[in-house]
């Protein structure tokens, strides 16, 4: 459970990483909120998806930079910014992709029998009591274990991570705000 709240909270940090990568780019992001965040939500992660606008943003940075003699520092800034732009994205998609291994899974069902099993051992001589704990036990490792499934699957489901930081700089890209090259 620890582990799924663990990559939840990452998924949901690099998220916000890649949105914040974005912001000082000049182009708009519906791609990936009108996109991605769609086919992400269907746990579609298809490698077009992935590559098809870094792989544009490259080419023409690496194009602009053939003829950028004079503007080192300049093309320096953009290699860097699309590299970190490129790694937050692809963190995002790829920690969409992951799940918790099978094995985990059923060392949480195995755990959760063997927890409640444990209770009959105790020697508590008055039996309403006794049902009350284990009942108490019981209904909580029933509503602990299905949390696993929404906490590993990020962008679907009742959970799901909302593309909420790339929608806002959406607009701020759109107001013209956090673009380079722009004054405020």
């Amino acid at each position: 459970m620890i582990a799924a709240w663990k990559e939840y909270q990452d998924a949901r940090d690099v998220a916000d990483d890649d949105a914040n990568a974005w912001k000082s780019r000049s182009a708009s992001t519906p791609n990936m909120v009108d996109g991605e965040w769609p086919d992400m939500a269907q746990n579609q992660f298809e490698e077009p998806l992935r590559t098809s606008l870094i792989h544009d943003l490259w080419q023409a940075v690496n194009e602009a930079g053939a003829r950028a003699d004079d503007l080192v520092p300049a093309y320096d800034a953009s290699l860097q910014q699309l590299d970190a732009l490129d790694e937050a994205r692809r963190s995002r998609v790829l920690l969409g992709e992951n799940r918790l291994p099978e094995a985990i899974t059923l060392t949480l069902i195995i755990g959760a029998i063997v927890t409640i099993g444990f209770s009959y051992l105790f020697a508590v001589e008055d039996g309403w009591i006794h049902g009350l704990m284990t009942a108490s036990l019981t209904t909580m490792v029933a509503l602990l274990l299905p949390l696993e499934r929404p906490l590993d699957t990020s962008y679907e489901g009742v959970s799901a991570i909302e593309p909420t930081m790339m929608e806002l700089v959406r607009a701020e890209i759109d107001a013209g705000l956090g673009v380079i090259g722009d004054q405020p």
